[in-house]
């Protein structure tokens, strides 16, 4: 793990595939822990026509299944415009709206539960 901080490497996790796939259990996949040690992640769908997930489904199961907060929600997103091969102008705009979002909605800022 701390050559994946170091590195600013990006994880891109996809928990409905990992389950599905018998790679974790809910109980026991690593996304929680791999952002409390720092490792960079994204949260994706995917292949969503084999797994039957969306990019918010994806949001939604981080959200009951790991108890992520807004905040930890809102450095995933950040984290997958920042590390996509988007031009800065795009990745500003998208950085803003995250920002937008956790200011105008995001109350639930500990690993505690759904607001």
């Amino acid at each position: 793990m701390t050559r994946f901080v170091s590195t600013r490497v990006c994880l891109d996790v996809c928990p409905t595939s990992n389950f599905k796939l018998g790679v974790f259990e809910p109980e026991t996949h690593p996304l929680p822990l791999l952002l409390d040690a720092g490792v960079t992640c994204s949260v994706n769908a995917d292949d969503p026509m084999l797994f039957g997930s969306s990019l918010l489904q994806e949001y939604e199961l981080c959200r009951s299944r790991f108890s992520l907060s807004d905040h930890d929600l809102a450095v995933v997103a950040a984290n997958s415009i920042e590390c996509s091969g988007a031009p800065e102008e795009l990745k500003i705009t998208g950085r803003g709206a995250i920002d937008r979002w956790l200011e105008n909605y995001g109350g639930n800022d500990h690993r505690d539960g759904p607001p």
